[in-house]
């Protein structure tokens, strides 16, 4: 019950918190947790997907991004399929205003376990992965945001020979909470 008060009390204060002096570096990061779903395209239903992402942008807006997402257990035709999304992005977002929008793409890899159709024995395998999106922030204050975001997942390329389909593709929607902070060198 303790540990519940004291996540209260740190919710509220990062809330609360007002202007940082030390929010004024040539740098920004940003973590953000999210709680989506991954959907559409190629999965065979709608499943809970965890994400987490942390960026680096400089005064312009642009930057760096890691993305990182897990939908476990969708149901397929055959057997469990779980997706997991390593991604290394460009991002670009807006500096200025309380509502910031950004737009993100790059590639990395699709971790798939499990069958897209069915199969006969669950196989783990990686494929390239490109993802492209977008959404906005809200910026409660300088420390912590609010963010939504959708993005579209494609693994290109031809599967022959495999429980996977060529080109296959799935969406995830998100919203999360991000954490701020300035960098300065």
């Amino acid at each position: 019950m303790n540990s519940i008060r004291v996540s209260i009390v740190l919710a509220l204060l990062a809330i609360a918190a007002g202007r940082a002096d030390a929010q004024t570096g040539t740098y920004s990061g940003f973590l953000t947790g999210q709680i989506g779903v991954t959907t559409a395209g190629d999965t065979p239903a709608t499943v809970l997907t965890p994400s987490l992402s942390v960026s680096v942008q400089d005064i312009s807006g642009w930057g760096a991004e890691l993305d990182f997402g897990y939908a476990n257990g969708a149901p397929s035709t055959g057997r469990e399929l779980d997706l997991a999304t390593y991604m290394v992005n460009a991002i670009w977002q807006a500096r200025a205003g309380t509502v910031l929008p950004y737009a993100v793409g790059g590639a990395g890899a699709i971790q798939v376990h499990g069958c897209f159709t069915s199969c006969a024995q669950i196989a783990t395998v990686y494929d390239l992965g490109v993802n492209v999106g977008g959404g906005a922030l809200y910026a409660m204050n300088d420390i912590v945001g609010v963010r939504g975001d959708v993005r579209y997942f494609w693994a290109p390329g031809d599967k022959t020979g495999t429980t996977r389909p060529g080109n296959y593709s799935f969406w995830r929607a998100s919203i999360g909470v991000t954490f701020m902070w300035a960098i300065t060198p």
